[in-house]
């Protein structure tokens, strides 16, 4: 099944209850959520070009900023923001990830392999390794003067978190830590070990690559 059958207006709202959305392309589905009451298939053309910019994989978690350089204009990426949050609301009850391997991490965070900019991601877990929140933080964002590492450590508090687990991405070349992702992962483990957390790994995506600071030895676990 394919959008391109579908009138280009239909009479009301009822009726899109007839088609399966499931069997949609991700660029048609895309173009459902910034149509914006136009005709759909106009739109068709714009989600290809967005997605060529942000991966599908990736757009879940895009920042309002990287979804208007790829193409949106600021209602369109409201739109997309509002719903994948809404889906991710949904699901945060009955779905938690559970880090228990290398593989299950790699699994989870590579879509940072294909993210358009530099960002670390935080993951909030109890102390069985089940996800309770996530966090995503560019880092041009980092480095603005008015960027206070309690946007980091606030949701602690709030969960209570026992174990961090954090993940960042090189846009060109290898893997392996460079001298800025050693002096961030030292401060994250000083912070962690004020607050008495474990940070679990940290992990750094490039294209084709994974680093891992546990597997590294860089980062020995309570079960390490």
């Amino acid at each position: 099944m394919s959008i391109y059958p579908i009138p280009a207006k239909l009479p009301d709202a009822a009726n899109w209850l007839k088609f399966d959305l499931a069997k949609f392309s991700n660029s048609e589905l895309l173009a459902f959520i910034i149509s914006q009451n136009q005709e759909i298939k106009s739109s068709i053309a714009l989600a290809q070009r967005v997605l060529k910019k942000i991966p599908a994989p990736c757009l879940v978690r895009a920042s309002f900023e990287e979804l208007v350089k790829a193409g949106l204009n600021s209602e369109q990426a409201n739109n997309v923001l509002a719903a994948v949050e809404m889906t991710r609301r949904f699901c945060r009850q009955r779905l938690k990830n559970i880090y228990y391997s290398d593989e299950v991490i790699y699994q989870e965070f590579k879509y940072l392999r294909c993210c358009t900019q530099e960002r670390l991601v935080v993951g909030y877990l109890d102390h069985r390794c089940h996800e309770l929140r996530r966090k995503s933080f560019l880092f041009s964002q980092m480095r603005q003067p008015d960027f206070s590492p309690c946007e980091i450590f606030n949701p602690i508090l709030k969960l209570p978190a026992q174990q961090l687990i954090t993940a960042s991405n090189h846009l060109s070349g290898g893997a392996e830590p460079n001298e800025v992702d050693l002096i961030l992962f030292n401060k994250l483990l000083k912070i962690c070990e004020a607050f008495g957390l474990e940070m679990l790994d940290n992990v750094i995506f490039s294209r084709c690559s994974f680093y891992s600071f546990r597997k590294a030895g860089r980062l020995k676990t309570s079960t390490g």
